[in-house]
């Protein structure tokens, strides 16, 4: 039996995104296991006897990738040796697709090579660009040449070019098993090379340690570090590569579905706005007044707006758990009573609770352990926690705000009885009787705004008594 699954919608699975062959060069220094690495993921087998590699060796393979939508992805990777007798490198770094640097995580020295492998492939690496003249023929074209001898072929085709720039490098740090062992297997090491005459470099370093070292190696011109083991099968390998892989192409070839959207943040606004109700007169005394009037009005108006908007959507809640047919001309009495009724048919009791001179809504039930429905509970939620709370700060604070608004119109009537006309300071400032005229106008515009908002919170407060009176008796029936 093979490893593949079987399902009855087969033929609905699309075919996978093709994408150009990628070429992955493995580069690092003697010893650190970049043979090993690619026996790992493309095998998934170690060997643990050493044998160098004395020329480049080409492996190729093809993966899928879940980039997330699926892509088939041809690799050849490169394992380059960590030393020759002659610099070839150049040919080696021709057209790269990325690179990744072997290190030995238990050395420091060669966790600090990285940086010199990395200047290696800036050095050496070369791209060419193929395109078409006008016959159909292909030219190649390197990137690398100046812009004067390229300006000779501007004519012949389109060129899409790549640098070192788009050539993404991953630092990998092998042999972790070492570190997570601990000190022992160091320690022979440190004791055999010292027992040979040799100058040793290893030092025992924790886990920790090791990982802040390679993050440091890698905070210049990598695309991150990971810490691998080719003799542990922890999968570590192939999912720091095929994280790799997706990150390669997700950058120049294959476009994500799912792309983050930066969310700016919005600015938080109140929900009813300050609006200046009451016009400025421009007598220093009497705008003071009528600019603390302005406040009471704004947090009177704001305060109803509230009522409205919890009764409304306390209503609506009630719609949908079919207590009332429509919104529309729904009462706090009618809303009330026909929830009533819809929790005697579920032989729940809805009670009144007085609190403060308005009431609460409680239900009680005889059965233990009895949970009401989560659109039920919502609605209740509303009524208690929004439509009772502005409710009560409207009982509290509207006879308040009426004495106030009282107060400032009296005074203002004596401001104005007391107003004299200034004289004034420059000639050619002459204050006419039309411009009294209108101040006069503007003040007794805002004394009726004020006397309005006053016989509004009188309405409010009537109208809250009445309802709990009605309340009480639809409910005593």
């Amino acid at each position: 039996m093979g490893s593949g699954c079987s399902s009855n919608r087969s033929q609905e699975i699309k075919k996978t995104n093709e994408v150009p062959g990628l070429k992955i060069a493995v580069i690092g220094d003697c010893e650190t296991g970049k043979s090993c690495v690619l026996d790992r993921y493309i095998n998934n087998l170690f060997s643990p006897l050493y044998i160098p590699t004395t020329k480049v060796d080409l492996r190729s393979i093809v993966r899928k990738v879940n980039i997330p939508g699926h892509a088939t992805v041809p690799i050849t990777f490169w394992d380059i040796p960590g030393h020759e007798d002659l610099d070839i490198h150049q040919s080696y770094f021709r057209n790269l697709d990325a690179v990744i640097v072997v290190v030995d995580a238990s050395v420091p020295s060669s966790i600090e090579s990285c940086k010199v492998w990395r200047q290696c492939v800036i050095d050496n690496a070369t791209f060419t660009a193929r395109e078409n003249d006008a016959t159909g023929s292909k030219i190649e074209k390197r990137s690398d040449i100046p812009e004067s001898n390229e300006s000779q072929t501007e004519n012949v085709g389109t060129t899409v070019t790549k640098t070192i720039d788009d050539v993404p490098i991953l630092l990998l740090g092998n042999k972790k098993d070492l570190i997570s062992q601990g000190t022992t297997e160091n320690d022979e090491l440190i004791q055999t090379e010292k027992d040979k005459g040799l100058e040793t470099t290893k030092v025992n370093a924790s886990l920790s340690e090791t990982v802040q070292r390679m993050e440091d190696a890698s905070s210049d011109g990598f695309v991150g570090s990971v810490l691998v083991s080719t003799k542990c099968n922890d999968l570590s390998i192939h999912g720091a590569i095929q994280s790799f892989l997706r990150l390669i192409l997700e950058k120049r070839y294959v476009d994500r579905r799912w792309k983050a959207v930066e969310k700016t943040p919005k600015e938080k606004r109140q929900r009813y706005e300050f609006t200046q109700q009451l016009e400025s007169v421009d007598i220093v005394k009497i705008d003071e007044e009528f600019s603390k009037a302005d406040e009471i009005m704004h947090r009177v108006k704001s305060l109803h707006g509230y009522q409205d908007d919890s009764l409304a959507k306390f209503a609506q809640q009630c719609v949908d758990i079919d207590v009332i047919d429509s919104t529309k001309n729904a009462s706090m009495q009618n809303c009330l009573v026909a929830l009533r009724n819809k929790l005697d048919s579920l032989d729940l009791k809805l009670k009144l609770v007085l609190l403060d001179d308005f009431y609460t809504l409680e239900v009680k039930s005889g059965v233990a352990d009895a949970e009401l429905e989560t659109s039920l509970r919502y609605a209740l939620k509303t009524f208690n926690k929004e439509y009772v709370a502005v409710t009560m700060a409207m009982l509290k604070e509207y006879p308040l705000s009426v004495e106030k608004l009282e107060k400032i119109d009296q005074k203002v009537d004596t401001l104005c009885l007391q107003f004299n006309v200034p004289v004034p300071t420059d000639p050619r400032q002459v204050i006419t009787n039309n411009d009294l005229h209108k101040k006069a106008v503007a003040v007794e515009k805002n004394r009726a705004r004020m006397r309005h908002v006053i016989h509004e919170c009188n309405e409010c407060l009537t109208a809250i008594q009445t309802s709990v009176k009605q309340v009480k008796t639809a409910f005593v029936w």
